[in-house]
């Protein structure tokens, strides 16, 4: 198969070109019906070297599967297959913006991605869970702890900047209760988000993303925030922990204190001296995918043979 991206040309993440921000064309694109009907879209990139491993991108709130260039492109290059997907409410796939019945949903159709993924690829698969989507890939992994390799987890949100009062989630709940679909705008600084020019241009012009969350998303989110927090010792798979140490939407010791409760053994931190929330589409964004790649190079077992 032809490489679809011409800039793909070195096997050094770092010669990344900083104005390429968006991922190349993919591979393949499909969609599969979640266990209630809705629709989720998909796609993957196929790496032109060859193969080592397999990552799926676990987005955060409000964007989607194809938020990821600067990792996509690096990956590949690296010699990494790469899949991501839209969460229902997101992107390309159906379903009311920012909102859920039940955090089941974005679980089973979590695991419902790993088995196509699985079924595609014989290679080790691995998660890059971003924010909301931090949540979603280590809930997923209290409940299915060995269906991937590892986990590398971003800006996880386990002590948001801003702290939430209990007034507010008692009313959240009611709310959740008797008008469950009712959406309140996100507040999110973009500045908080990246420092990265293109990204921020992105995240103001991408027609895909938004910026909206229901009464029933917020009160499964902080739950769900809870449940993995009780449950931490149930992790036993490698784990990647990353932070940015300026994230303002999450705050970087959430980060420092979970990494202190998973019971793998295998696990390691990074927090990154002047980052702020999406390590991979800040301006340290090479450094950010160069670790990746070195971590995903001493978990891919026999592959790099």
């Amino acid at each position: 198969m032809p490489n679809p991206n011409p800039n793909l040309n070195s096997n050094d993440v770092t010669s990344l070109d900083p104005n390429t921000y968006a991922p190349p064309l993919p591979d393949h694109k499909g969609s599969f019906k979640a266990l209630d009907g809705t629709n989720i879209e998909y796609r993957c990139w196929l790496s032109p070297a060859a193969c080592k491993g397999t990552l799926l991108i676990v987005h955060g709130i409000g964007e989607h599967g194809l938020c990821y260039g600067f990792l996509v492109r690096g990956l590949l290059l690296a010699g990494y297959h790469v899949y991501s997907y839209d969460h229902r409410g997101h992107g390309l796939s159906d379903g009311q913006r920012g909102h859920i019945n039940s955090w089941a949903d974005y679980r089973n159709d979590l695991k419902t991605m790993v088995n196509l993924v699985q079924q595609a690829q014989a290679k080790p698969i691995f998660m890059y869970a971003h924010s909301m989507g931090a949540i979603v890939a280590l809930d997923f992994l209290t409940h299915y702890p060995t269906e991937v390799q590892g986990s590398i987890i971003n800006g996880a949100p386990f002590k948001p900047q801003q702290s939430v009062s209990p007034l507010l989630v008692h009313a959240a709940k009611l709310l959740s209760g008797i008008a469950p679909k009712v959406s309140l705008p996100l507040k999110l600084e973009v500045s908080s988000i990246s420092r990265h020019p293109h990204a921020l241009a992105d995240f103001n012009s991408d027609p895909f993303r938004h910026k909206m969350a229901s009464a029933r998303w917020g009160v499964q989110m902080l739950n769900t925030i809870d449940w993995v927090n009780s449950n931490a010792k149930q992790i036993y798979v490698p784990v990647f922990l990353m932070h940015g140490q300026n994230d303002q939407i999450a705050l970087a010791i959430g980060t420092r204190t979970f990494f202190t409760q998973i019971s793998s053994l295998d696990k390691t931190i990074k927090i990154y001296a002047d980052g702020v929330h999406q390590s991979h589409n800040d301006l340290h964004y090479s450094e950010v995918i160069a670790d990746i790649v070195s971590w995903l190079g001493t978990h891919n077992g026999e592959v790099n043979a």
